[in-house]
């Protein structure tokens, strides 16, 4: 039995094209996946720049430093999934 996440059982011409359009999909995915997470390092990287989260705050205060992070992510994530993945 195959897993769950394999290329779907192919027999005919029919389902080699769909398991030809599985793979598509998924390397397509992937693409976007991939583009997703290194635009979200370089926004996460800036915000905290912009707002002054520096290596020293978390020695002085790491609970500041992981709120302030938490909210620079957050709003990554918003800038990500409007220019890549509802757009």
């Amino acid at each position: 039995m195959a897993a769950a996440s394999s290329l779907p059982y192919i027999c005919g011409p029919k389902n080699r094209e769909a398991a030809h359009s599985w793979v598509y999909v998924r390397q397509y995915c992937a693409k976007i996946d991939e583009a997703a997470r290194n635009r979200m390092k370089l926004i996460v990287r800036s915000l905290a720049e912009q707002n002054g989260v520096t290596e020293q705050l978390k020695a002085d205060n790491q609970m500041e430093w992981v709120r302030q992070m938490n909210a620079c992510k957050a709003q990554a994530e918003e800038i990500v999934k409007a220019e890549l993945i509802y757009d």
